[in-house]
């Protein structure tokens, strides 16, 4: 029996960034590290190779672990997050007018 709660939007995202169930069980269950946020909340993180998966849960009444957010850094190649580092990264050191051209292509969606 799991000890985790999936919400609709949590398992939304976790496809989106492409974590796997069995990384966000292993790291709730078995975290590297883990610490207590205001209201509650728990940030547990653990290490897969290259990447690291970072969970925000809480504890549901029933005990079990309702996840609240998750996401894994660097981001897997090819997700939406992925790319948006990408932009970010390469816009950061354009000169005005490269930043302002990137920004119209990325809001054309290329």
């Amino acid at each position: 029996m799991s000890s985790i709660i999936w919400t609709k939007h949590a398992a939304e995202r976790n496809r989106e960034r492409q974590i796997t169930e069995d990384w966000i069980e292993s790291t709730v269950n078995n975290p590297d590290n883990y610490s207590n946020l205001d209201g509650g909340k728990i940030k547990s993180q653990k290490n897969f190779g290259q990447h690291t998966v970072t969970v925000i849960t809480t504890k549901a009444d029933s005990g079990k672990y309702l996840i609240l957010s998750s996401w894994v850094n660097p981001p897997i190649n090819g997700t939406a997050d992925f790319k948006k580092e990408k932009y970010e990264k390469s816009t950061k050191k354009s000169s005005g007018l490269k930043r302002f051209f990137q920004t119209f292509l990325n809001q054309l969606g290329f």
